[in-house]
């Protein structure tokens, strides 16, 4: 297997072995952190991979010690995403309640639902969109809700 040439990559591919849990690959992590790293573009790019709350939740469980300024960032990332994800849920909620009030056949998909049963935590996937599958019998009344509800339609697929 050919391995990314820098430290900050190969703890980013390390850190993506570690979510698959394969904690096999802890010792070489606690070795790349010991290296050093720049703590900025580790967090640059586990932003563009999407794994921050692996990267904060290593962080915490590996007892990585990056520098301060690191940390707190992780922590602040974590906690406002998660703050949205709670909030994304309450609306996914709200919206699955009012299709199926109006008997609407729709099952939410993606997003939070990965989160659980993936990660069984919200807050460890970052969602920002609500997606939902509905029955194609049901799409232009579903549509009509969902805006009368203030939201808007980016796709349809079907």
């Amino acid at each position: 297997m050919l391995l990314p040439s820098d430290p900050e990559s190969e703890l980013q591919f390390r850190l993506l072995q570690w979510i698959s849990n394969n904690r096999t690959t802890e010792e070489r992590i606690l070795d790349l952190a010991t290296e050093d790293l720049d703590w900025g573009t580790v967090v640059n790019m586990s932003a563009r991979h999407g794994t921050v709350p692996q990267l904060h939740t290593l962080i915490g469980e590996l007892k990585i010690h990056p520098p301060e300024g690191i940390r707190k960032s992780l922590q602040e990332r974590y906690e406002r995403r998660a703050f949205k994800n709670i909030d994304h849920v309450e609306q996914l909620a709200t919206v699955v309640q009012e299709l199926r009030g109006q008997k609407i056949r729709v099952i939410p998909y993606k997003g939070p639902m990965v989160a659980q049963v993936a990660y069984d935590e919200l807050g460890q996937r970052w969602f920002s969109d609500l997606d939902l599958l509905i029955a194609p019998d049901d799409i232009l009344d579903a549509r009509k809700i969902v805006r009368e509800l203030g939201y808007r339609q980016l796709n349809l697929v079907g």
